[in-house]
């Protein structure tokens, strides 16, 4: 019975077209919000001043990691972090990918490094930038490797 109903009220065609059409609109409005995302929240132009290329990075990595990039918000649970001898690398998951190349801030701009929390304790990395300070938001095991790269740039 709902068949013959949705018969009447769609026109002949129409349902081969949604099946089609909504997934791409879908996939069209997801990859556009990302683009805005980049430029509103300024990681487009941070790319152009902190790139750090498309090659793999070794170090100390952690996933699923978050970062605020403006008071009003950031990046939650999305980001891996990579610290390496060059700085640190952070680049989103291949959900979050588009419009988003991979950073890497050198060492010597890192600022601070400190744990806060009360019973969930994490590492506050915070990125001082001439166009904004970052913070990173990294498991308590990684403020010891941090600060002694960070140290050694200095």
């Amino acid at each position: 019975m709902d068949s013959v109903l949705c018969v009447y009220l769609l026109p002949p065609g129409t349902l081969k077209w949604l099946a089609v059409g909504l997934p791409l609109y879908g996939l069209v409005m997801w990859l556009g919000v990302l683009a805005l995302i980049a430029h509103v929240g300024g990681w487009n132009a941070l790319a152009t001043i902190y790139p750090a290329g498309r090659t793999a990075v070794t170090g100390l990595r952690f996933g699923w990691r978050s970062a605020r990039f403006f008071k009003l918000g950031g990046y939650n649970n999305c980001l891996s972090v990579t610290l390496c001898d060059d700085g640190v690398h952070v680049v989103p998951m291949w959900l979050f990918s588009f419009r988003h190349a991979p950073l890497l801030f050198p060492w010597a701009t890192v600022k601070s490094v400190v744990e806060r929390g009360w019973g969930w304790k994490q590492c506050e990395v915070e990125i001082m930038l001439p166009e904004r300070t970052i913070t990173l938001f990294l498991p308590t095991s990684a403020t010891e490797t941090v600060q002694r790269l960070s140290a050694s740039a200095k």
